[in-house]
């Protein structure tokens, strides 16, 4: 099946910040995309498909959807906000009333948007490493965020966790890839093994702390950044399984 792609709008946190309106106290953004002088605010990319907006598109068209005619779908249900120049711990930027309007938008409040479709809600959602990277988080529309949040967590619970290998596990949901639909491929037990080659990523960003040596208490650390190329591995290390397969192996059918 050929590779499918998205269109995903794309805005800068501090394009909303300063063309939103917002009244007095208030900790609420509406963003009007459809103001013709905002235009250059609102990019629209092309993103690979991924289990993140599979998932999406089930909740939007259930089935029959799987077609490059859907590809623009998404852009009213996910959003990618750039939060380049508010605030990024590791560089220390973003004045504080800057950190604090960012903050806001994190908030349950979340943003509120007007692509042409009336107004609609965004919540703040996940993102995978490559987002995170380079400070951009996923929006969602407010309807789509519990029914979607279920899907991905495969309508598990969490109490008490990690909440970073959490991030992470949610994060990988982003992840691109060709969806392989074969109506014979279960029709017996298999067992797949993914060959897991290695890749030099070139210039790699390393921030590390090293202590100078001495016994406790006296010793001192300092933090050290440094670029390096740096030898990882290609697959994530997620499998994705569907519901009515999963359903069948705790049955004990499998």
């Amino acid at each position: 099946m050929a590779k499918q792609k998205y269109v995903i709008r794309q805005i800068s946190a501090l394009g909303i910040i300063s063309a939103s309106k917002r009244g007095k106290g208030d900790r609420r953004f509406f963003f009007d995309a459809t103001d013709t002088s905002k235009e250059y605010l609102v990019e629209e990319t092309k993103q690979d498909d991924c289990p993140m907006f599979y998932q999406a598109m089930r909740l939007l068209c259930c089935e029959g959807f799987y077609a490059e005619h859907d590809c623009d779908k998404l852009k009213d249900a996910i959003l990618y906000i750039d939060f380049s120049g508010t605030f990024d711990i590791r560089r220390n930027t973003g004045s504080p009333e800057t950190v604090a309007k960012a903050e806001a938008m994190l908030s349950p409040e979340g943003v509120t948007i007007d692509f042409g479709k009336g107004r609609n809600r965004y919540d703040a959602f996940e993102r995978s490493a490559s987002m995170s990277r380079n400070n951009i988080l996923s929006f969602i529309r407010e309807d789509l965020y519990e029914p979607l949040r279920e899907r991905i967590m495969l309508g598990m619970t969490v109490d008490k966790c990690q909440l970073a290998k959490l991030y992470a596990y949610n994060g990988l949901m982003y992840t691109s890839g060709r969806r392989f639909e074969d109506a014979g491929f279960l029709s017996e037990i298999k067992i797949i093994v993914i060959d897991n080659p290695k890749s030099i990523v070139k210039d790699a960003h390393i921030i590390t702390v090293l202590d100078d040596g001495s016994d406790e208490p006296e010793r001192e650390y300092k933090r050290v950044e440094k670029t390096a190329d740096v030898e990882v591995l290609e697959f994530d290390g997620e499998g994705i399984i569907s519901k009515e397969l999963q359903s069948k192996a705790f049955a004990g059918r499998l």
